[in-house]
């Protein structure tokens, strides 16, 4: 009997084009390009507005964070990849006086970091000479170790705490109201003749204020009053009961409304002010 071997038909080998090959060797290079070249990677921070935190601390913080792969494969500082939420979020994180931040990029390789910081407008001191920046809302925002920085903070006035309690980053150690009084001694008094040392408060959020002159002599003021009418009391005492003996006071307080009350190193003496508006309104006559 006769075997009949069936054979079965060749395949056909299939062949890839090769214009999908160069279209794949293609997507590849435009990916590299893109992402991977060193053209596209951030080389440069312009950091905008810093007046407290030095340039180089925000560009060693956002080159720390873009240190960081973007989705495992990425190189974080690729231009086009940039977690600019994440930029912002770890700066205000480590910065406590940074208030809000905008990253935009300039193509191709610039970050600008453009910042708004909370400005100071007391020093803050306790008995243990830690020291910090308190801003318009009286909340302590930074501690800093002396006075430094790229604005003018050594002209802040300075408040010692005399209860010596510790505080805490975004406490409120005074109320806007106490901001606003101190800052208004601080502008006024100079133009009185009076030299400011610094001010002195019994305890946090107290409602008087102390303050030091540089010849060593104190003045007591009631922060629940008017400033300028207290300044004003000032004026007459000390340019019609103290007069010349101003090198043996002691200290003037004009927390009282309508008294002033003040001592020499000698004994206490009181004056009373209605007496002292007529005595200088008959002078003006």
């Amino acid at each position: 009997m006769r075997t009949i071997k069936r054979t079965e038909p060749e395949k056909n080998l299939s062949f890839v084009p090769l214009s999908r090959i160069l279209f794949v060797i293609f997507i590849i290079l435009i990916i590299y390009f893109l992402f991977y070249y060193n053209y596209f990677q951030i080389k440069k921070i312009v950091v905008i507005n810093s007046k407290i935190t030095h340039d180089y601390e925000i560009e060693e913080n956002v080159f720390s964070t873009l240190s960081t792969n973007r989705f495992y494969i990425f190189p974080g500082k690729n231009i086009f990849l940039i977690n600019k939420q994440q930029i912002a979020t770890n700066l205000k994180n480590r910065f406590s006086n940074i208030n809000d931040v905008s990253v935009s990029r300039i193509y191709p390789d610039v970050l600008k970091i453009k910042i708004q910081e909370k400005l100071p407008k007391i020093i803050w001191q306790t008995e243990k000479s830690l020291t910090y920046f308190v801003d318009a809302n009286g909340e302590i925002f930074l501690e800093v170790s002396g006075i430094s920085g790229n604005g003018n903070e050594t002209n802040l006035p300075k408040i010692k705490d005399l209860s010596d309690k510790s505080v805490v980053l975004f406490e409120n150690v005074l109320f806007p109201k106490h901001i606003n009084f101190i800052l208004k001694l601080n502008e006024r008094l100079p133009q009185e003749g009076i030299k400011i040392s610094f001010f002195e408060i019994p305890a946090k959020l107290a409602g008087e204020i102390h303050l030091v002159t540089d010849e060593g002599w104190k003045i007591y003021f009631n922060i629940e009053k008017d400033a300028e009418a207290q300044i004003s009391n000032l004026r007459l005492a000390l340019t019609d009961e103290i007069k010349e003996r101003k090198i043996n006071l002691d200290y003037i307080d004009l927390r009282i409304e309508n008294w002033v009350y003040y001592k020499m190193r000698t004994g206490p003496q009181i004056l009373q002010q209605s007496l002292n508006v007529e005595k200088e309104k008959k002078a003006t006559e």
